[in-house]
């Protein structure tokens, strides 16, 4: 059975008598993977690994690609074509809503472009933009492009912090902002 490191806990359990992992025999469960921030560095990608790898059955075998040892754990996240693929940082920002208040959002979302590189940035804007902005929509008396505007404002201060500018990133035509 090749399981992710997140569903092990539906189907096993650990036996503290016996020292060793059992069947599960009731299926209520509840299993957590402690989140971790993508400027973690080889924290996050290993967490990027158990989230993607079936079946591993130690750490050698996650640094190991198409029968090639890897030197980090980065650099098999990259071998494994998991660095360019929006679909983790689009996952990473769905669980990231559900705890996590707009302005950290916007943070991290600032980080995901820095540090990431999606392949589409704008769509990755398009998608989390309600949500990016879900605190201050809740001003009555501002309008949605006035929204937009300070969102994007927020967003680009914590871009310059890390060097960079929101131009770089196409996120909106300048007719639409």
């Amino acid at each position: 059975m090749k399981l992710l490191y997140k569903e092990f806990p539906q189907h096993f359990v650990w036996s503290s008598r016996d020292k060793m992992w059992t069947r599960r025999k009731k299926r209520d469960v509840i299993g957590r993977v402690v989140t971790c921030h993508v400027t973690e560095g080889e924290r996050y990608y290993l967490r990027l690994l158990l989230m993607n790898v079936r079946g591993p059955k130690s750490y050698k075998d996650l640094l190991t690609v198409d029968g090639v040892p890897c030197s980090t754990f980065r650099e098999s996240a990259e071998k494994r074509g998991l660095l360019y693929c929006n679909n983790n940082l689009i996952e990473c920002m769905l669980e990231a809503i559900s705890y996590q208040m707009p302005y950290s959002l916007r943070c991290l979302f600032a980080t995901l472009l820095v540090y990431c590189n999606p392949s589409n940035p704008k769509e990755l804007w398009e998608m989390f933009e309600d949500s990016l902005s879900e605190d201050l929509k809740s001003f009555s008396n501002t309008e949605p492009k006035n929204v937009r505007y300070k969102v994007l404002n927020h967003i680009n201060d914590v871009l310059h912090s890390m060097g960079h500018d929101i131009n770089e990133y196409n996120l909106v035509h300048l007719k639409d902002s």
